[in-house]
């Protein structure tokens, strides 16, 4: 995605009780111009599952409203949040509640986000560990964060390479689009 203009829109879809691979194999067809070529937009899923909120460098299909972005700012204050993905896959099930510890996650998500912004107030809540795989093929299990923080943009081009790409990992399932609220 090109970090220069990005365009955003919701689309109403009931998803409601579907798995992080069931969400990935109904947006992608839609999104996607070319299965083969990297995916070029983020997406995540309402709480309630009944709306997809979709961010691309360009509108994509024939859905009415997309609206140009407003991308984070130098020397602006911003309250940044997102769902992410952390993987628990190394992890035995016995193991993987270390993640709702907090266990090396703080960490990451400071890491993804320090190239463009000074973080404070970093708050994170757990969910419980997902599933994730095809039918009948090895699972590998995710614990979804909720992050929220407040944000300084020092790196406008990271800021907005980070609008753009989002963080962490499971971006083609709905994870990792960052959100972005000005503060004051």
């Amino acid at each position: 995605m090109s970090p220069l203009q990005l365009y955003h829109t919701v689309l109403r879809m009931d998803l409601a009780g579907t798995t992080p691979y069931e969400r990935h194999q109904r947006i992608a067809p839609i999104m996607s111009k070319n299965r083969a070529a990297t995916r070029d937009y983020l997406f995540a899923v309402s709480d309630d599952e009944q709306e997809v909120y979709v961010r691309s460098a360009e509108p994509r299909i024939e859905a009415s409203g997309w609206r140009e972005m407003a991308l984070p700012r130098q020397g602006q204050v911003y309250r940044a949040s997102a769902l992410l993905w952390i993987d628990a896959s190394r992890f035995g099930e016995r193991w993987r509640h270390l993640w709702r510890t907090g266990f090396a996650a703080e960490g990451r998500i400071r890491d993804w986000l320090s190239p463009a912004f000074e973080v404070a107030d970093l708050a994170l809540s757990f969910e419980p560990s997902v599933a994730l795989g095809k039918p009948g093929v090895g699972r590998v299990y995710l614990t979804p964060i909720r992050m929220s923080a407040r944000v300084l943009v020092r790196d406008e081009p990271a800021a907005a390479h980070i609008a753009a790409r989002g963080i962490g990992h499971g971006k083609a399932f709905g994870y990792g689009c960052v959100f972005f609220a000005q503060e004051g």
